[in-house]
């Protein structure tokens, strides 16, 4: 198996504001599932290349695959 590579992780919208629906997009190849960590959560994604999170605060987003 080959090393899982993450090749873009973006967002579809210009501004983000405290309280509202953001959608964040990547690709990734060789991986079996994502992990989205946005400050102290974290989620597991299989088979998906787009979320939607709800931001309460300003936040980093980190992807893992």
């Amino acid at each position: 198996m080959e090393k899982p590579n993450i090749t873009s992780f973006k967002t579809t919208y210009a501004y983000h504001l405290s309280g509202a629906v953001v959608r964040l997009e990547w690709e990734a190849i060789n991986n079996l599932f994502i992990v989205l960590k946005i400050g102290k959560k974290i989620k597991f994604l299989r088979k998906k290349n787009a979320a939607d999170v709800f931001l309460y605060s300003n936040a980093k987003a980190k992807l893992y695959a």
